[in-house]
């Protein structure tokens, strides 16, 4: 029975310091060639390496793929859904992939960048909406110039729902000073074609905008990595 244990301990080292050989020699990978010669599992293996300290994660990494699908779908799903394969703490590292990314994106712009187009709007509220599992509307507040003053959070809701309020969205256009705004929500789990309440919604806020003699820009609606503009579709005309 002794001898048996001590085969049982000798084949764990074994295993153990095969592991750590070959966790070695993924991060050395990283190290020097970056991630993009990894495929989707190695990354997901890597990341894995500072959540699990011990187990095999490039198994996990396949067991992700194989049941969420893609990469972006393993980052995009629910943390309780991730916990059941990989853990509490291991889910909680994929989930913070995502914000962290939105967090680099907007301290990068660092509130200097000039918007002067439609499509800058759109592209920098597809970056800001990333990660984001719930609905929300977002007010962008710019100078006569263009350039980004804030961006207030002006309503939250469920996944598939967030109620605007016109007045809010005045009170802080005016408490930021703003001469130009674009209001901006995301659709988290359907398309970016607005709703019946989403032309509604601007036609009204444009209305009361032209009153108070602030240029309403844009309403950009969010999903995925797509957009919709409201200016683009020609519902309204205000960008020059």
């Amino acid at each position: 029975m002794e001898e048996k244990e001590k085969k049982t301990t000798a084949k764990a080292k074994k295993a153990k310091n095969i592991h750590a050989g070959h966790r070695e020699r993924v991060k050395k990978r990283f190290d020097t060639e970056g991630l993009d010669h990894f495929s989707e599992h190695n990354v997901l293996e890597l990341l894995l390496f500072f959540a699990i300290p011990q187990k095999d994660t490039n198994e996990l990494a396949h067991e992700l793929l194989s049941h969420f699908g893609t990469l972006s779908a393993v980052f995009d799903a629910k943390p309780q859904e991730l916990a059941k394969i990989v853990g509490k703490n291991a889910a909680r590292l994929i989930k913070l992939v995502l914000p962290v990314a939105r967090k680099y994106f907007l301290d990068r712009e660092n509130y200097t960048r000039t918007f002067n187009k439609v499509e800058d709007i759109g592209e920098f509220c597809v970056n800001y909406f990333m990660g984001r599992d719930d609905e929300c509307a977002v007010l962008l507040c710019f100078d006569c110039k263009m350039k980004l003053l804030a961006i207030v959070t002006v309503a939250e809701g469920s996944v598939n729902e967030c109620k605007i309020d016109h007045r809010k969205i005045c009170e802080t256009a005016l408490l930021h000073n703003a001469s130009v705004i674009a209001l901006a929500h995301n659709h988290p789990s359907g398309s970016a074609n607005p709703s019946d309440a989403d032309y509604f919604s601007t036609n009204t806020l444009k209305d009361i905008l032209d009153g108070l003699n602030i240029t309403f820009a844009d309403h950009i609606v969010v999903a995925n990595r797509d957009y919709y503009s409201f200016t683009n579709s020609k519902l309204f005309h205000t960008f020059n």
